[in-house]
């Protein structure tokens, strides 16, 4: 099993390496934080679809990174790279 996933939505790629989520725009914006200091924030679309906002979370709100919005049919392998970030945390590490 590889440690990289990538997600290719368009504008945005998302990667996970290792321990290490990236968010890159076309535009050679982009976003490097580490699995145990990610925050994510979901919410849904009229039509099935998903905006998301990946940043740090700090006093309760997920602040700076991107912002993308994600088609329906692709929410599933999104949520799943995220997922898989979650089980890459350090078991130690708290918020």
């Amino acid at each position: 099993m590889s440690d990289r996933v990538e997600v290719f939505l368009g504008e945005y790629v998302l990667i996970l390496d290792d321990r290490v989520i990236e968010v890159l725009h076309s535009s050679g914006t982009g976003s490097r934080i580490h699995v145990n200091h990610v925050a994510v924030e979901v919410k849904p679309r009229r039509d099935g679809g998903m905006r998301f906002h990946v940043g740090i979370e700090s006093g309760g709100i997920v602040q700076q990174g991107q912002r993308f919005e994600v088609e329906a049919v692709r929410v599933e392998e999104v949520t799943a790279l995220f997922e898989q970030a979650k089980l890459r945390r350090d078991p130690q590490f708290t918020r």
